[in-house]
């Protein structure tokens, strides 16, 4: 192989490499602590625009949590029987070098996870 293939080569592998760091890879948290499980709550709060109860456990096992929409109800009121039709809201969660970000699927915004460890999925 010539001096210019592997130049070519190599310079395909460097950008390759770029654009992975760049987009992130689908991470899910390891060590979770309470610290890391406060900053997983708050980027929810913040992307939702409401407070969500979350599992201990979320996104540990898995890169995707899926949020469906709580139809309120009182018992005076209550919800009536049927399909929802709202669609869940998909968060995703990604590693880009040392840092964790969470992701909302309908608009890609983005929060960075402090105190917050993960490993590519």
């Amino acid at each position: 192989m010539t001096t210019s293939r592997w130049l070519l080569v190599a310079c395909s592998l460097i950008i390759g490499a770029c654009q992975t760091y760049g987009e992130g890879v689908p991470a899910r948290i390891i060590d979770a602590t309470d610290l890391s499980r406060a900053s997983l709550q708050v980027a929810v709060k913040r992307t939702l625009g409401t407070e969500v109860l979350l599992a201990d456990d979320a996104f540990t096992k898995s890169s995707v949590l899926t949020i469906e929409q709580n139809q309120p109800g009182t018992l005076q009121n209550p919800v009536p029987q049927g399909r929802v039709t709202d669609m869940p809201v998909q968060l995703r969660l990604l590693k880009r070098g040392n840092d964790c970000y969470l992701i909302d699927a309908r608009n890609q915004s983005e929060f960075r996870l402090a105190n917050t460890r993960c490993v590519a999925e």
